[in-house]
This record gives structure tokens, C-alpha cells and sequence, in this order.
């Protein structure tokens, strides 16, 4: 998974290349870091706000604040 700064899109792309790569879509802010969960199913995205999609199916799970209240 990588993070395109410019567009603020988060691709999958597959190592063994048997899928094309997949856009996640639910991205409305920047995003600086990208981490896997250690049994590798949920992939989250932190920046100005949280992102958290199903891996497998790229699914968007939670959008969370840019900031408190």
C-alpha cells in the first residue's frame, strides 16, 4: 500500500501482480503514514484525519476527525 500526496488516494498493488492495483476510496485528508494490523486485515491511514479500510476488499470502515472538538 502507498499514499499518493498530491491526490490524497491510497493504493493496493499486489506483488505477484494477479490483480491491478486498487484505489481506496473514503480519502479526505492527507495522509502520512500507512500501517497494516498484524493479522494483516485492516489497513489504516493517519494523517489530518484516520482512515481505516477491510484489506481485502478495500472496504471503508471508519473515517475519523481531523480534530476534537
Amino acid at each position: 500500500a502507498y499514499s499518493d500526496m498530491s491526490d490524497n488516494n491510497v493504493s493496493l498493488h499486489f506483488l505477484d501482480e494477479s490483480q491491478p492495483p486498487r484505489i481506496l476510496q473514503g480519502n479526505q485528508f492527507p495522509i502520512y503514514e500507512l500501517f497494516y494490523s498484524p493479522d494483516g486485515n485492516w489497513l489504516a491511514a493517519a494523517g489530518a484525519g484516520i482512515q481505516i479500510w477491510q484489506a481485502e476488499t478495500g472496504q471503508l470502515s471508519f473515517l475519523g476527525k481531523a480534530e476534537c472538538p
